[in-house]
């Protein structure tokens, strides 16, 4: 239960930074256009150390082994988008953008998605509306997931 309640209010600080940088363009101090810069600061920045600075807690046989069954889960989950992705590339017609979110399609800060929307010259706006659809999907969905992942141990 400690490792969901920590989830959850790390996500919740996530979703106030976005707030926060949406308020910041709204008043002016920000151009849409500072967007750039700004995530690719917050992505590869302040994102690995707000995820260090999360699992900082204490070592203990439960949480490694929580620890294991989720990269178990995530190598197969993985795998299994790998799979679908194959199959059905060809038969859809899919482009690249497409089978990146066949595949990442619960990035949990959609950093993936935000940077192919500013890499294909997708307007500030258009980024950010799926930042915020990904990011209260994952508010509704990850606890709920991990509550499901604590039933099984």
């Amino acid at each position: 239960m400690q490792i969901s309640l920590l989830l959850m209010q790390q996500i919740a600080q996530l979703f106030l930074i976005l707030l926060m940088g949406y308020a910041v363009v709204k008043t002016g101090l920000l151009k849409a256009s500072d967007s750039k810069v700004l995530s690719v600061v917050f992505v590869y920045l302040v994102m690995p150390c707000v995820v260090l600075n999360a699992f900082q807690i204490k070592d203990t046989p439960e949480i490694r082994t929580g620890l294991l069954y989720s990269m178990g889960i995530a190598v197969g989950m993985h795998v299994v988008f790998l799979l679908l992705n194959a199959l059905f590339r060809k038969a859809l017609k899919l482009d690249a953008v497409e089978q990146v979110n066949i595949i990442y399609s619960n990035a949990p800060a959609c950093a993936t998605v935000t940077s192919m929307a500013q890499l294909y010259d997708r307007d500030a706006s258009h980024s950010s509306a799926i930042y915020v659809l990904s990011t209260l999907l994952s508010i509704l969905t990850m606890p709920l997931m991990i509550g499901l992942f604590e039933l099984l141990l």
